[in-house]
């Protein structure tokens, strides 16, 4: 995973619904994960938005970076096209 320090899905309006339902977010959450629900996007009604905890990398390459997903933290929401127009 590479740096999430950046909370990009977050500004996006199926990112603002979808933190809306997280539950328990942390400061070091973040969404990394959306789709459009079902076989035809153009037709669909939903988006499935993923996210999880996330913290410091010790060593290596990513060494501070938030890279390391923490265990036991993913959370899967789903928002509907209604929900995003809302924010």
């Amino acid at each position: 995973m590479n740096d999430m320090n950046e909370k990009v899905f977050e500004d996006q309006p199926f990112g603002k619904a979808a933190m809306k339902e997280i539950k328990g977010a942390t400061k070091n959450f973040r969404l990394f994960s959306a789709s459009w629900v079902g076989d035809n996007p153009s037709k669909s009604k939903a988006m499935k938005v993923t996210g999880a905890e996330f913290r410091a990398a010790k060593s290596g390459p990513n060494k501070g970076q938030l890279s390391i997903m923490v265990k036991n933290t993913q959370q899967t929401v789903y928002v509907t096209k209604a929900e995003m127009l809302e924010t």
